[in-house]
């Protein structure tokens, strides 16, 4: 008996002993991952931070974790030691402000140094009672052609306010007439001469006796047009706005001669002894300018009927051979007959009209009858 309690006394305490020594390995081992299992909670919750959600950004960096420590590696090329990696500036799309055409002519101004000149001319306009008043004719008489001008500065690529201050200079006190002449014989609201209307691609067309019959120079579309695209070859040939409106003045022969003389191209220099081409040039400039902005400079400028609706609003007939309008439009009274010369006035002989004219046709006019004397 004493020696059965023995061994169960012995067998009961080394039963005990095992129980603590697995309860004291658990505990160890308990104790020990909790630092691992703090890392990898730590390390989880950086991955999904910096990674998981930022996957397409390259963040310059590497991170290790050891012994429950993650510590943050910067790539070479990085800077080193940095406690916060500083933003990248996003770029910004700046959109550049075209120059305006006074902002151009500003600039030209100050190059060929003629500014003073050209702000003591428009104040020369606009301070005369007399050339304010003929200045805001001349610009009045251009929103009649408002859609030529238009059209003119498309095709060539000028402003209309230097096509029409170029214009107004050229006509003068005609004020754009399709009938206007010069004694050098230079015709319609664009004086032109029959060289340059050639140049420019206007038709002139002449009888077997010589005489002209249909002279383009004389409608307003035509002339308005081709004009623009005569002074366009000036322009573009020097490359330069005021050189080129000078030339076409004093003619680009005796401009270049010039230029090789004296060894400029500065339009102060080179015109100081031509005052004609001198004056001319600072004219066309300063009217450009006030017709660009005429509420600047107080201008009342009237809207006349515009001449392009009342053709639109007439019928079209073009000549297959030579005719005369009392065939194409039988029987017209004298209002009907003012009103066909009115608009097509580059038709000089109603009678003798050539063959591949456009006629604009307008609507009759009835003249009541007078009652007859008894």
């Amino acid at each position: 008996m004493a020696t059965k309690t023995k061994k169960l006394g012995l067998n009961g305490r080394l039963t005990s002993q095992a129980e603590k020594e697995d309860k004291g390995f658990f505990k160890k081992l308990a104790v020990g991952l909790i630092p691992f299992i703090g890392a990898g909670i730590m390390s989880a919750h950086f991955l999904i931070k910096n990674v998981v959600l930022q996957p397409k950004e390259d963040p310059g960096w590497s991170y290790t974790c050891a012994g429950g420590v993650c510590t943050i590696e910067e790539d070479e090329q990085e800077t080193k030691n940095t406690a916060v990696r500083p933003k990248e500036p996003t770029s910004k799309v700046v959109i550049k402000k075209q120059p305006t055409f006074q902002d151009e002519l500003k600039e030209l101004s100050e190059y060929h140094q003629i500014t003073p000149l050209i702000v003591n001319q428009i104040k020369d306009i606009t301070a005369s009672e007399y050339s304010k008043n003929t200045l805001e004719q001349m610009l009045s008489e251009t929103t009649k052609y408002e859609e030529y001008f238009r059209q003119a500065a498309s095709e060539t690529g000028l402003d209309s306010a230097l096509i029409k201050a170029y214009l107004t200079s050229e006509s003068g006190h005609k004020n754009l007439s399709p009938h206007a002449k010069s004694n050098k014989g230079a015709i319609g609201p664009a004086q032109m001469l029959i060289r340059a209307a050639k140049e420019s691609g206007l038709k002139i067309i002449r009888n077997e006796n010589g005489q002209i019959v249909y002279d383009e120079r004389r409608d307003p579309q035509k002339a308005i047009v081709g004009s623009a695209k005569y002074l366009k070859k000036y322009i573009d040939f020097y490359n330069d706005l005021v050189i080129g409106i000078a030339s076409y003045n004093f003619g680009p022969g005796n401009t270049n001669k010039m230029m090789r003389d004296k060894r400029t191209d500065t339009f102060s220099v080179l015109f100081r002894n031509v005052p004609e081409t001198r004056t001319y040039t600072l004219r066309v400039i300063s009217r450009a300018l006030i017709a660009k902005d005429p509420h600047k400079y107080e201008m009342n400028i009237k809207q006349k009927p515009s001449y392009h609706q009342q053709r639109e609003a007439a019928d079209e007939y073009t000549t297959k051979k030579e005719e005369s309008i009392y065939k194409i439009f039988p029987n017209p009274t004298r209002r009907d007959l003012e009103n066909i010369k009115y608009l097509n006035p580059a038709i000089l002989n109603l009678e003798h009209i050539p063959p591949d004219v456009m006629i604009y046709l307008p609507e009759r006019v009835y003249e009541p009858t007078r009652p007859r004397r008894i």
